[in-house]
């Protein structure tokens, strides 16, 4: 994902520009999947025979590391863990790189990959994943009343994000403009929101304030349902 990212912005990291691109791709877990095996391995055949990539394949700042590493970029190389805003949240870490100018460009964006025996328990037993599994062709529907969960699925996504004018200097086919962030926390319970939503409205409040922009403007809301 994130080499189709780059060739698709037409971004060349060379020798002359490299400690100004930073990578900000994010996970919400790491490699959980790794960590299964890995148990599972010590447990049969002992410690001995687990991987000696265990550590790399599950830190959750892996990709960040591997994506500098294969791109060449020497900017700060980081990776956010805020559950299942990870990558929203590391999108906003590089959009205030860039604006802070500690950066010109950055890869950003996030990945997961969950699908493994004890991702799907847990989060069956958090009562958070659908068992429609008899008619499942009407779930996820998360805003419906008979809603009962998500179906998880694993994936990445990458944006390369630059500073307007650099852009503009090179000729890049600029797609769409980032112009407002906010992030903030309920500090209410480990999963639930508060139920007035808010912590939501005021993470809003931050973005419309920072980009200038009224709400009335806004026409298209992704929500995390």
């Amino acid at each position: 994902a994130a080499k189709e990212s780059l060739a698709h912005s037409g971004l060349e990291i060379s020798e002359q520009n490299s400690e100004r691109i930073g990578v900000t791709v994010s996970s919400a877990i790491g490699g959980i999947a790794t960590l299964e095996q890995s148990t599972k391995t010590i447990i049969t055949s002992g410690p001995r025979r687990v991987s000696p990539f265990t550590i790399p394949m599950l830190m959750p700042n892996g990709p960040s590391g591997l994506i500098a590493i294969d791109s060449g970029a020497q900017g700060p190389a980081l990776s956010v863990s805020s559950a299942c805003a990870s990558s929203s949240d590391g999108i906003g870490l590089a959009w205030q790189l860039i604006r802070n100018g500690v950066l010109d460009a950055a890869v950003t964006g996030g990945t997961d990959a969950t699908i493994c025996g004890i991702a799907v328990g847990a989060f069956d037993r958090l009562g958070a994943m659908s068992r429609s599994n008899d008619d499942y062709s009407m779930t996820p529907q998360p805003f419906d009343k008979n809603r009962d969960g998500l179906v998880m699925g694993e994936g990445a996504a990458i944006l390369i994000l630059e500073e307007l004018q650099t852009a503009k200097e090179r000729g890049a086919q600029i797609m769409a403009e980032l112009v407002g962030y906010g992030a903030t926390a309920d500090s209410f319970h480990i999963t639930a929101p508060q139920e007035d939503g808010s912590g939501g409205a005021a993470a809003i409040r931050l973005a419309l304030d920072k980009a200038e922009v009224n709400a009335g403007e806004v026409d298209y809301i992704n929500a995390h349902g």
